[in-house]
């Protein structure tokens, strides 16, 4: 028996460099560098980076040949790994369609509710007594932060927990974004603690 065929699986993903994440199921990627961002699927010996752009993903021959051990697949092995690949594919790009939807959907939002909170500090200042004026920048106030944690959420949460939000309810949305914004923030990729802003600067009346 040959060298390679004694490896496991992961033993080879660790030889190229990738490495079991902290927390879940998912691998570092050894290319991009994104902590939790690979998926492996043992039974079928594959890998997938979904971070755009990467390339890091194939199977246990892509690992073999990147350490000089690759052996010839057969034609029923290249056809199942061909067809794990695209399934991979098709489902990263489902996922980066989606986010790209809700990251565009809340920008949106958000820039409403920036326009509500300036017409309505406008008025405040010509007019202290307007009901109105304080109703909509009430309303700016208590959603801008809310807002806030769902865009961070869909931009620089780990892939795990926006593939979480892409798939959860409208109430289960709401909460994980709550939590969010209770912490203040998220810790995004390598560590890195993206802060939430609270306060909506530039409303302050008179």
């Amino acid at each position: 028996m040959s060298t390679h065929t004694q490896l496991d699986f992961g033993a080879l993903l660790e030889m190229v460099g990738a490495k079991p994440a902290r927390a879940g199921k998912r691998w570092d990627c050894p290319e991009c560098g994104r902590p939790g961002h690979v998926s492996v699927d043992f039974a079928k010996e594959a890998f997938y980076c979904w971070h755009a752009g990467c390339a890091f993903r194939g199977y246990r021959q892509n690992l073999e040949k990147r350490l000089g051990l690759s052996r010839r697949l057969s034609p029923a092995e290249q056809r199942e790994r061909r067809q794990v690949l695209n399934e991979s594919q098709r489902a990263a790009e489902w996922l980066t369609g989606k986010l790209r939807t809700y990251r565009l959907r809340l920008a949106a939002v958000h820039r409403r509710l920036l326009r509500t909170q300036g017409r309505a500090a406008e008025k405040l200042r010509a007019n202290p007594q307007d009901e109105a004026a304080w109703s909509q920048l009430a309303l700016a106030y208590h959603s801008l932060p809310k807002v806030r944690s769902a865009l961070a959420l869909v931009e620089d949460a780990p892939i795990r927990e926006r593939l979480a939000y892409l798939t959860a309810s409208p109430g289960q949305r709401k909460e994980m974004a709550r939590r969010i914004l209770e912490r203040g923030g998220l810790s995004a990729a390598k560590g890195r603690f993206v802060e939430i802003e609270i306060c909506c600067p530039g409303a302050v009346v008179p």
